[in-house]
C-alpha cells in the first residue's frame, strides 16, 4: 500500500505530473477539467474512457430501461424526473457515494456502455466509495472535492484496503464538479428526450514519454514488506528487459533528513534520533515495524546494503534482491541477517561475484557510507529533487505511476509505454 510521507521531518517542493483532463459534451459543448488521479485501482494509460455520467446516488428513474419509465413512446415526450430538484442539496439528495447503489441493467449499458459517476468527497474513505461503485459495474468514478478548487496537490489515497479495486478513480475540483452537476440538473428538467443532452465523459490517462532505452526509477522503505511486493512481482520482467538493453531500473530509497527542529522536537519529548538517523541527523530512515524489533537504523543499514550491490555490482542486483526477498518474507525480524545471507546467495550463485571480492567490496562501501555518506547524499538530494509526497512510488522516464502498484497488468503496461519501437508486449 503507498503511504504519505511524514512531513514532519522536512518539507517537500512538489513535483508536477503531466496533467490527465477529463472532457464533458453536453449540447454540442465540450468542456475539459483538470484531474488528479488516485493513488490505488487501476489506469488503462493511453486508452480512452467514455460514457454517460450519473449522480453517485440512488434514484427511482436512474438505472430503469434506457429511460423508458421518462420516455412516453406515444407522443415521444421526455417526462422531467423533478422540475425541482436540487443536486446540491445533501438533506433531499445523498450523494456522498457511500451507500449501496441500484444496479444499471442490461439495457441500459447496451445503449450507454457502463455508466461513469460522480460523488462528493467526505463521509467514508475513497476506498469505499470505489468499491460500492465497482460492485455495480460503473468503470470510473469521479470525486468532487469538496474543500478546494485546485486539485493539483490533492491526493486520494489508499486506506490499506484498495489492492481488489480494478476501476480507475479521478478527482476534479469544486468548481468543476458543480459545472457537471449543474449539467446533470439540466438534462434530468429537460421535457424532450434529445440524445445530445446527455452529459456524456470522455477521458485518457496520460502515459509516459517514450524512449528508446527507458528509465525506470522504483522508491520504498527497504525494510517495509509492502515495498518488496512491486520488486517480487516484476523482478524477472524487469530483469529481462534490463537484459535486453530496454531499460535501465533504478532503485531509490526515501530518506530523511531531521534537522535541528526536528532534533529539539524528539529532545522536548525526551526522545533520541539514535534508533532512526546516523551522522547527527543528517540520513534518517521511520522506524519500519512500530513496537518491533526493527529501528529506523536498521531500515538504513539495509538501504546502505542495496545501493552498494546497485552501485558497485549492479549485475547482480536482482539475484541479490531475489534472496534477500525470500528470506525476508519467511522471517521479517531478521532484517539484517538476511542481508548478510543474500550476499552469501550471491557468491553461491556467481562464482565470477566471489572472484570480484563481491561481498568485501560491499563490506568497504558499506562501512564508507556509515562514516561519509555519500551514496545516502545522492539518494536524498534526488529524493528532494522528485518531491516526493507517498511511496511506494513507481516513475518512467519522469512520469509517475497511479494506481495499484501490486497490479501485474497496469504497471507493466505503464513501463512498456516508455519504451520506443517495443515490437513485441510479450517479451
Amino acid at each position: 500500500m503507498q503511504k504519505l510521507i511524514l512531513l514532519i521531518l522536512l518539507s517537500l517542493v512538489v513535483i508536477q505530473a503531466e496533467d490527465s483532463y477529463l472532457n464533458i459534451f453536453n449540447n454540442n459543448r465540450k468542456y475539459s477539467f483538470k484531474v488528479s488521479l488516485a493513488n490505488f485501482g487501476q489506469f488503462r494509460y493511453g486508452h480512452r474512457l467514455t460514457g454517460r455520467i450519473q449522480i453517485g446516488a440512488n434514484y427511482t428513474y436512474w438505472g430503469d430501461e434506457v429511460d423508458l419509465n421518462r420516455y412516453n413512446i406515444t407522443d415521444k415526450k421526455y417526462v422531467p424526473v423533478n422540475q425541482t430538484i436540487n443536486l446540491f442539496d445533501k438533506d433531499v439528495l445523498d450523494t456522498s457515494g457511500c451507500k449501496y447503489y441500484q444496479q444499471f441493467n442490461d439495457v441500459y449499458i447496451q445503449k450507454y456502455g457502463f455508466p461513469i459517476y460522480i460523488v462528493d468527497r467526505g463521509y467514508c474513505t475513497f476506498v469505499r466509495k470505489a468499491n460500492l461503485a465497482a460492485k455495480t459495474g460503473k468503470m470510473l468514478i469521479i470525486i468532487d472535492n469538496s474543500d478546494k478548487d485546485d486539485v493539483s496537490e490533492s491526493i486520494i489515497s489508499d486506506n490499506l484496503s484498495g489492492e481488489k479495486i480494478k476501476i480507475p478513480v479521478v478527482m476534479v475540483s469544486k468548481k468543476d464538479g458543480n459545472i457537471i452537476k449543474s449539467l446533470l440538473e439540466d438534462e434530468m428538467r429537460q421535457s424532450e428526450f434529445q440524445e445530445n443532452s446527455l452529459v456524456q465523459a470522455s477521458i485518457i490517462i496520460f502515459q509516459p514519454y517514450s524512449k528508446q532505452k527507458s528509465e525506470v526509477q522504483y522508491w520504498m522503505l527497504p525494510a517495509e514488506l509492502d515495498s518488496y511486493v512491486f520488486l517480487k512481482n516484476h523482478a524477472s520482467f524487469l530483469q529481462y528487459l534490463v537484459q535486453q538493453d530496454k531499460l535501465v531500473f533504478e532503485l531509490h530509497f526515501v530518506i530523511f533528513r531531521c534537522n535541528q527542529v526536528c532534533q529539539d522536537y524528539y529532545k522536548t519529548n525526551n526522545q533520541s534520533t539514535e534508533s532512526f538517523c546516523i551522522q547527527g541527523g543528517k540520513y534518517c530512515h521511520p522506524d519500519p515495524d512500530g513496537n518491533g524489533p526493527l529501528s529506523g537504523f536498521d531500515s538504513l543499514k539495509l538501504a546502505i546494503n542495496e545501493l552498494c550491490v546497485q552501485n558497485l555490482f549492479p549485475q547482480y542486483f536482482f539475484e541479490y534482491f531475489t534472496a534477500l526477498n525470500d528470506c525476508y518474507q519467511k522471517t521479517p525480524k531478521r532484517l539484517l541477517e538476511c542481508g548478510e545471507n543474500a550476499f552469501k546467495k550471491v557468491e553461491d550463485l556467481k562464482p565470477e561475484a566471489q572472484q570480484a571480492s563481491f561481498a568485501y567490496e560491499i563490506q568497504e562501501c558499506r562501512l564508507a557510507e556509515i562514516e561519509k555518506g555519500k551514496l545516502l547524499e545522492q539518494e536524498y538530494n534526488l529524493f528532494i529533487e522528485q518531491g516526493l509526497r507517498f511511496y511506494p512510488a513507481l516513475f518512467v522516464n519522469g512520469s509517475p505511476y497511479r494506481g495499484d502498484l501490486t497490479q501485474k497488468e497496469g504497471v507493466q503496461e505503464f513501463i512498456y509505454e516508455g519504451i520506443e519501437n517495443l515490437q513485441s508486449k510479450n517479451l
